[in-house]
């Protein structure tokens, strides 16, 4: 009897020995189960956060070749791939980046490499996407010799993404994604559209390279041309890279004749109407960032179903590399290769973000808005002042250098005022001599005003620059084919030298703005014949012909007077009534 009393308190004790062992064994598997889901929820993409990195060969159709460096995220593929293709581009890093950034100072080392950007391997890699950058053709470690983008860079561009798309860790899909020259010539190889290009992301992606890079506003800007020239390899070592860069244009060694709009230039322009393919564009509203110009065009004017565009009032880019707007490119790609659905409303294409006062990115259905309400401010040359009606008939000079140009300032603001759009000024302006290279820059003011008419040179309130513009006057005559009222385009193909002493009409197209003006701050307007500190890492050539300048306002019909794009609130807004 004993020895059974025994043999049940052990078979109990056992039995509560396996209970508690099932206890903790259950409660270590929740632990489990809990810390995955922690690991899961904190870091969403890190199963592809480690980069494997090689160097690969691009065979070109030619039977060149480019230079490449690919990045894999970890783990066994296949995925879709995000291409970078130009100049120099895999020494390149984006928070490394010399790109220019306007009040900057360019060192003569970095000027052939800021001119592209692409795409950074950490983020890309981490969202689920093979990353692969190459040099462009006869750039970095790729043999040959560059050219302007045109046919041949797209040809190249168009080689890669079919190779790309034909190697074993790739899934068939590829998008392209560029910054500056980059992006230039990323829109050649999607005219081509590829069978495998899905899509493509431009920033301040140029179209034209007279307008958006060479010669903006008719005015050579020396910082790019060195940089191009730089580009150019000297093969038989008997001229230089500005003589070959001059050959390359089919121009004269004359820096004097390659101002003028020629068929060469024409040639190395892509016409928006060639690229059907989703895209995404981006830039910089603020002033000295002449390759905007050609990424607004594009999405303005190509026929592609899908384009989104993002502007920022940053004067650098960053912006597109973190936070919402890097959000917003996964996004796009992620709809375009992976086939996912877009996680905004596909209705609000454009995100836009004014600089440190919006956090906030808001997002519109179209650019510019239909909100837009189109605010002439009238220059008075009487007083000094930028008016919202027109005054009576006035003029006074300006000339060049930071003391001797003339300002105009608005009354205080009574409320917050966003303005978003383009800017142009149509100016009645003089000059001396039979040239007159005119700088019309924006800004906002607070505190006290300077005195009526001031000059810079009684010492002004510093301003937060907002937009800016310059034209070459004998360039002035538009484009009437392809200028809008608020999107003026120059024709730059023939000289009409300025009379001394007569008012002549001439529109001058100004740098996009998205801006937030508060409560008791002033606009001000600036006319000078010379380019101010902040336009220096253009290194802007005036005229050796550059007269001195006066401005004429008032009378009737009005002159001189910019049109800004100014935002109405929601609560105001009417909109427009539709026939039925």
């Amino acid at each position: 009897m004993e020895s059974l009393r025994r043999e049940r308190k052990e078979t109990q004790a056992s039995a509560e020995t396996r209970g508690r062992f099932r206890y903790l064994r259950f409660l270590g598997m929740l632990l489990a189960v809990f810390l995955v889901l922690c690991l899961v929820v904190a870091v969403p993409d890190g199963v592809f956060a480690v980069l494997r990195e090689e160097t690969v060969r691009i065979p070109l159709r030619d039977g060149t070749s480019l230079s490449g460096t690919l990045f894999l995220p970890e783990g066994c593929g296949p995925w879709p791939v995000v291409a970078s293709c130009g100049p120099d581009i895999r020494r390149s890093r984006p928070h490394e980046s010399s790109l220019p950034v306007p009040g900057a100072s360019l060192s003569e080392d970095v000027l052939p490499g800021f001119l592209a950007c692409g795409a950074d391997p950490e983020p890309w890699t981490s969202f689920g996407y093979a990353v692969l950058l190459a040099d462009s053709r006869g750039t970095g470690d790729s043999p040959g010799r560059w050219a302007f983008p045109g046919p041949r860079s797209g040809e190249d561009v168009a080689d890669l993404v079919t190779w790309a798309a034909g190697q074993p860790w790739c899934d068939g899909a590829v998008g392209l994604w560029g910054v500056g020259l980059a992006a230039q010539e990323q829109w050649w190889g999607a005219a081509l559209a590829p069978p495998s290009l899905r899509a493509v992301i431009a920033l301040e992606g140029g179209i034209d390279l007279y307008r958006d890079l060479l010669f903006p506003g008719g005015i050579p800007a020396k910082t790019f041309w060195r940089a191009l020239s730089r580009l150019f390899r000297d093969e038989s070592g008997s001229s230089s890279p500005d003589v070959l860069l001059f050959r390359e244009l089919a121009i004269s060694e004359n820096p004097t004749h390659a101002s003028l709009y020629s068929p060469a230039y024409e040639s190395s322009s892509l016409s928006p109407s060639a690229v059907t393919l989703p895209f995404l564009v981006g830039g910089r509203a603020v002033p000295g960032i002449p390759t905007l110009r050609g990424s607004l065009e594009m999405y303005r004017n190509a026929p592609s179903p899908e384009k989104r565009l993002l502007l920022t009032s940053s004067a650098t880019l960053e912006p597109f590399f973190v936070g919402a707007f890097l959000e917003e490119q996964r996004r796009f790609f992620d709809a375009s290769l992976k086939r996912l659905p877009f996680r905004e409303n596909r209705a609000d294409p454009v995100l836009l973000r004014c600089g440190e006062f919006s956090p906030e990115a808001r997002r519109e259905t179209l650019w510019p808005g239909e909100r837009t309400l189109w605010t002439r401010f009238y220059l008075n040359a009487a007083a000094g002042t930028l008016e919202t009606y027109a005054t009576s008939p006035a003029e006074t000079p300006f000339s060049g250098g930071p003391e001797k140009r003339v300002l105009f300032e608005s009354a205080p603001f009574e409320e917050d005022t966003l303005f978003s759009g383009p800017v142009t000024a149509f100016l009645s302006l003089s000059s001396s001599r039979t040239e007159l290279d005119v700088f019309v820059a924006v800004e906002v003011v607070g505190g006290t005003t300077c005195s009526s008419g001031a000059m810079s040179g009684e010492n002004p309130p510093e301003g937060r620059p907002l937009s800016g513009g310059w034209l070459r006057g004998s360039l002035r005559r538009l484009d009437p084919r392809k200028s809008e009222r608020y999107f003026p385009l120059h024709g730059f193909s023939r000289t009409e030298p300025l009379t001394p002493g007569h008012p002549t009409e001439m529109t001058v197209s100004l740098s996009p703005l998205e801006a937030l003006v508060r409560r008791g701050e002033r606009l001000r307007v600036s006319l000078s014949a010379r380019p101010d500190a902040s336009l220096a890492f253009l290194d802007l050539e005036t005229s050796p012909e550059n007269g001195d300048g006066t401005i004429h306002t008032g009378g009737t019909p009005a002159r001189s007077y910019l049109v800004l794009p100014l935002v109405v609130p929601p609560e105001k807004f009417v909109p427009p009534l539709r026939e039925t």
